[in-house]
């Protein structure tokens, strides 16, 4: 058996936070694919967390209370 990444949604830069296709106008699920899937640039891989996310302490962190080595959110953003 092996694992692949496919071309999902949830990895497409027209994902916007609330789970709406920009491109499309549409409300995404974990599921969908599409073929003007555009990779987004800020990838988050195994090893992301709040501890080194670019917002981890700044005003622009949507949950600074929660902020932890042990959380993950859709405002992540590669340093």
């Amino acid at each position: 058996m092996s694992i692949k990444s496919t071309t999902s949604c949830l990895s497409c830069e027209n994902l916007t936070e609330d789970f709406t296709c920009s491109e499309h106008n549409i409300d995404v699920t974990l599921l969908n694919t599409c073929n003007d899937h555009k990779l987004s640039q800020t990838k988050v891989v195994k090893a992301s967390n709040c501890l080194n996310c670019f917002n981890y302490q700044k005003d622009a962190c949507p949950h600074p209370v929660l902020a932890s080595s042990d959380m993950l959110c859709f405002s992540w953003k590669s340093n």
